[in-house]
């Protein structure tokens, strides 16, 4: 896999790294996004809480929630429940 990725081909950060690289990385809404699960983290955060804290209506808040969760960056806990993934903690 590495020889098709090519000689400049830079692994992501882990742990503290990983969450800072995401947090500057993403587009603005996804990191609002982000940044509000990652100070909840471990807890779970509804997503009316992440609507009143970023002031994303529903459905911007769930295409970024949807987004984020396609980069594996976010668990679905439960109908409505959301929080961090454990890899940005790792």
């Amino acid at each position: 896999g590495v020889n098709v990725l090519g000689s400049d081909f830079e692994p992501l950060p882990t742990g503290d790294a990983l969450r800072e690289y995401w947090l500057t990385h993403l587009p603005e809404g996804e990191g609002r996004i982000l940044s509000v699960l990652v100070s909840a983290y471990p807890n779970t955060v509804n997503r009316e809480r992440l609507s009143a804290e970023t002031g994303y209506q529903r459905s911007s808040r769930d295409t970024y929630l949807y987004r984020l969760g396609a980069r594996k960056l976010v668990a679905f806990e439960g109908r409505g429940i959301v929080k961090a993934s454990e890899q940005l903690f790792s």
